[in-house]
This record gives C-alpha cells, structure tokens and sequence, in this order.
C-alpha cells in the first residue's frame, strides 16, 4: 500500500562560501571572497510541491588587502555600519576624505624620484667635475651666508639679555657687573624703575620679566606691604625661565634663519606652526620646495665678502664677482647679492641622512638619549615647538648647546620652596648663581655672534655637511696624505673657471680629492636612498593597514516552482534541491545584482568609507548556481 500525506510543510537553509587569492596569504595582494545563503519553504499539497526560494551570493574582492581578516573588517565596516553617527560616507572628490598618509606617500616618493634625478657622483665624467665644484662652492656661499646671519641671531639676544634683564639686576647689586655695556644703559633703566625702596625695586624688575616673558605678575599695591620672601623667590625662579625661554627663542630664530637660507619658501616660515607640530618629530615639507629659489646672501661684518673664503681656483668671491666673464650662466655662484638655493634636492638629502650615521655619530643623538628633533623647546606663555630635523643637521652644534641651557647640562631648575628671604643678603648667592648660568649662556652666545666662529662651526668639524679641501692647509694634514693633498689643491688651481683656460682633467682631479663630506659623497648617496625608499615602504605598510580599497558585488535570486509529486525509492518527494537543478514543471524566477566600489579607513576616531568610481565586473564572478 502506498500512504498518502495531503499536507506537508518543509524548510531548508544552505550556505556555502569561496576564498581566493594570489600571492602569500598574509601580504598585501589580491583577496577574493564569497558567500552565499538560501532559504526555501516547501509546501506539498498532493499532488503538487510548492517551492518558494531566496537566494543570495556576496563577493567582495580587493587588490591591497593583506589578509582575509581586513578584507572581511573593512568590508564590513563599510556596509554594515554606513547607516550609523559615527560613520561618514561622502564621494571621492570631496578631499577633505583623503587620508594622511596619502600625503606623507606622494611626499616621499617625490624625494626619492629628486635623487633619482640627480646624479651627486662626481666620478661620472670630466663634466661632472665642474658640475660637482660649482655646486659645493654654491652650497659653501649659502651655508657661509647662513651661519652669518646666525652670528646676528645671537647678537640679538644678547641685546635683549642685557636689556631686559642683567643689566637691570647688575645696577642694583646683584651678579657680576658688566661696565661698559651696563653703564651705558645706567640713565635709561634708572628713569625706567625710580623706586627708592629697595625691595620695591626687585619687585618692579620681577613684573619686567613677566611682562617680558608672558609669566605672572605679582600683586604690586602701595598700601600693602610686600613679602620679601615671596618677591626674591618670584625672582630666582623667573631668572631661570628667562634662561630657559632665551634659549628656544634663540633656537626659534635660528631654525628660521636657516630655513629662510637654504629652504625658501613662498611663505614665511615658522618652526611652531609650519612643520610637523604635534607628531613624533618634525621635517621640513621637501617636496612642497621649490626646485630652486634665489635667497638674498649677508655680507661679512666688515660689508664685503672676504669671509666666504677661496674658491677652488684660489680666487676670492670679491674677484669672482668682478670677473666672471668665462663661467657659463648656469653655474654662476652669485648673481646680484644673491644666490642659488636648491631648497628641494638639498631638504630630501638631508633628510634621508636620519637613519644613515651610526648612532654615536648621528648629529642629532643627545647624549642622555633621545633625538634632538623630536624634543619640545617650552615658550613664552606655555607654547611649546619642535626644530625640523634638516634644520638642526645643518648647525648641530649650535643647537646641542642651546639645549644644553634650555633644559640639559646648564640648566639648574630652582628649588626655593623653602627658602626664606627676609633682605637682600639672604637671597644674594641664589640670584647670583642664576645670572651666573646667564653669564655662561651669554658667553656662548658671544662666541658665536662672531662671524668668523659661528662659519667655522658650519664648514668644520667631522659630521660636516662640506668640506673643501682647497679652504685647508695641507700642512695640517696627515703626513702620510700632504702629497695627495697638495696635488689635488694643484689641481683645483689649475681648473680655472673661464672657458679659454678650462682643463676638464683638472676639473675632474679637484673633485676627486678636493670636496668632501657626506653631502656630496655616492657611497652616502646609496645609504640615503634605501632610508628614504623604506621610509616609502613603511609608510605604505601602515596604509594597508589602516586602509582597504575593494570592491563588492551582490546577486540576488527570488524564485517560485511548482511541480507535481513523484514517487521516489518507496517515498513521495518533490524535485527541487538546493544542489540539483531545478526541473520543475512550472518556474517563476527574478534575480537582480548590485555592485559598488569602495574606501574605507580609520580617521580622526571613526571609520569613513569613500564611494568611489563605478566598478568594474569581479575577476572571480559570484556562484550563480547552487551547488
């Protein structure tokens, strides 16, 4: 006997998936993933089976993804979660979208492609010779130029010490006494503070400095009596701020001296605002450079041009500047009072020199650890800034010794908190210890307001950006290298800069053996291309990371069936399957797809995802069937 069950209700589910991909599994590269789900019901009223079928396939697919996991996180945040607060969606033309580190690729990648263009060997033929000279000579101008205009940084605040502050404490009894300076500030500082009370006196030098250096002023009343303690301690500590804030002063004016010297932009410069503020360390933007820029040089002292030093032939810069007839026009050194700076090529040199010296080397290792470019320098009214790595490069030792009294080695921070001041007396040896760190500060600081001192500490010494061997006495060389020395300093003698006496071989000679340093040097020139390309990798490791551009494409199937039951293997069953095909006598189906292609990343604490353009079709197209 057969039964016969009139009325049957059924569902199924099925869900199956794919991955692909090419390339190592966890490495960025092309990912492929799909998933499909259905669900049917199947109503049997004998003699029919009733099927009504949902089915759907989604495929993502990218070509950056570095695992399956970010390709399965990204996708999801960015069509899952397009729908909540947090969550940004906006169209590729919007730039305000465009993600950081987009910035930071194109940046470095221009730097490497100015050395690529670039060829600093002067081994690559006989006019390469001249090409390398004129360029070290150029390079020597605008250094000279620039640690001159240091010198004047440095005479400026020493200036602004003695007015503002030393001089005043020297004419009351306090530190050691500057005569000449002092006395001639005697009538103006006199009519500046007339107060006949001593303490009154000290009291109207400590509202000064606050005014001066943005600190608070005490509460000065002519009907209440002021605390000699409070005034004495106000004023030891406001001496050490003095120092402290002189000394990032100084360096600030520094770095935009330099900036203006060698990295002229269109803008003016300002380390607190312009470069990197807030980040780890800070850079000079070099690919937002100009190629090159004519900057105004300084004269000497004396207004001439005599301490730029020889040129290779031996000549002055004066008697260049009177005769330079046979120099071709694009190797002239000076035009006008001005000269040549290749802000761009110099900016991503430099830069790509952090990470090639050894550490005990690198010029801007501190000697307590940590690198001096990613140090904060504390301002006036609590602001506090960062020096550009290429700008500290170029005078590190100026800049190791302003830190040195800024917050290092010559600076004593002030414990006073306990101490009682009842007269001047009690308080003379605390104050005079802190303008004696002054004295000291100023010291330095005269040493290299000389002009001479502060071009010697930019042309010499072992971490040099240049160096000529034609500027040097082959005397004070080594003994066993004054042949050698003495014949390349022939050499570059006898490469006369006008064309009726060029001797190529000379020329070719004296850049052999008379420019050094590492600015210049191919051997360096390899080590900082490979610091900048991984710089290039790293920074395109993170945005994989933190960023994922796919694509994404959904198909979807509604389908109705109807067919009679069959008798199968002793049993009634319809036909329709969710791994078979369908041969139903009746079909009903409607499928449509949807693709898009997308951005996502993480931005500033939320997730943004980008619509960008329409995609194209998936390389690996979504099951259609099911099976």
């Amino acid at each position: 006997t057969i039964s016969i069950v009139p009325f049957v209700v059924k569902v199924s589910v099925a869900m199956f998936g794919d991955m692909q991909y090419s390339g190592p599994k966890n490495k960025a590269g092309y990912k492929h993933m799909s998933v499909s789900l259905g669900t049917a019901i199947h109503v049997t009223i004998f003699p029919f089976t009733f099927v009504l079928a949902l089915q759907g396939t989604l495929a993502v697919e990218s070509d950056n993804a570095k695992s399956f996991k970010d390709l399965l996180k990204y996708s999801i945040y960015g069509l899952a979660k397009a729908k909540l607060g947090d969550f940004s969606i906006g169209r590729k033309k919007k730039k305000k979208n465009s993600p950081k580190h987009k910035r930071e690729s194109v940046s470095i990648n221009n730097q490497l492609e100015d050395l690529e263009d670039w060829d600093w060997s002067p081994n690559s033929g006989v006019g390469r010779g001249i090409w390398s000279i004129s360029m070290a000579e150029r390079m020597t101008i605008l250094l000279t130029s620039m640690a001159i205009g240091a010198a004047s940084v440095f005479q400026q605040e020493l200036r602004n010490l003695m007015t503002q502050v030393v001089c005043r404490l020297n004419l009351i009894g306090f530190g050691h006494m500057r005569k000449k300076s002092c006395f001639k500030l005697a009538g103006v500082i006199a009519k500046a503070g007339n107060e006949n009370d001593p303490l009154k006196k000290v009291a109207g030098i400590v509202d000064h400095i606050a005014v001066m250096y943005r600190l608070p002023k005490l509460s000065l009343n002519s009907h209440v009596q002021l605390d000699s303690t409070t005034v004495f301690r106000t004023l030891i500590i406001y001496l050490a701020k003095v120092q402290k804030y002189e000394a990032a002063k100084a360096a600030q004016r520094l770095a935009d001296n330099i900036i203006e010297a060698l990295f002229p932009t269109s803008h003016t410069s300002n380390p607190s605002r312009d470069f990197g503020q807030g980040a780890q360390s800070a850079h000079v933007p070099c690919s937002e450079l100009s190629p090159q820029a004519l900057v105004q040089l300084n004269n000497c002292q004396d207004g001439g041009w005599d301490c730029y030093g020889l040129l290779h032939d031996g000549r002055s810069l004066e008697a260049w500047i009177d005769d330079h007839s046979g120099y071709p026009e694009d190797l002239w050194l000076i035009k006008d009072g001005m000269g040549l700076a290749k802000g761009q090529i110099l900016c991503s040199l430099i830069s790509g020199w952090e990470g090639v010296a050894e550490p005990e080397r690198d010029p801007v290792e501190m000697p307590t650890g940590g690198q001096l470019h990613k140090t904060e320098w504390e301002m006036p009214g609590g602001q506090r800034i960062k020096i550009p790595y290429e700008v500290i490069m170029t005078m590190p030792g100026l800049f190791h010794m302003l830190w040195n009294f800024h917050d290092g080695d010559f600076f004593d921070e002030p414990h006073v908190g306990a101490k009682e001041y009842h007269t001047a007396s009690d308080a003379q040896e605390d104050i005079d210890q802190q303008l004696g760190n002054l004295d000291n500060m100023m010291a330095h600081l005269e040493l290299f307001a000389q002009g001479d001192t502060a071009i010697d500490q930019v042309l010499t010494g072992d971490r040099n950006i240049l160096e000529l061997l034609w500027r040097q006495s082959c005397d004070d060389v080594e003994v066993s290298w004054r042949e050698t020395c003495r014949r390349g300093v022939s050499a570059c003698q006898h490469a006369r800069g006008d064309q009726k006496a060029q001797d190529l071989h000379a020329w070719q000679e004296c850049a052999e053996w008379g420019v050094k340093g590492w600015l210049l040097d191919s051997s360096t020139l390899r080590n900082i291309k490979d610091t900048i390309q991984a710089k290039l990798d790293e920074v395109n490791d993170q945005a994989a990371e933190n960023e994922l551009e796919f694509q994404w494409q959904f198909d979807g199937t509604i389908a109705a069936s109807a067919e009679l039951v069959k008798f199968v293997q002793g049993e009634w069953s319809g036909g329709w399957g969710f791994c078979t095909p369908d041969t139903s006598e009746f079909q009903l189906t409607k499928t449509w797809s949807y693709a898009q292609h997308m951005k996502v990343y993480f931005q500033k604490g939320k997730w943004v995802a980008v619509v960008t353009d329409q995609p194209d079709a998936l390389r690996n197209q979504p099951v259609k069937t099911w099976g």
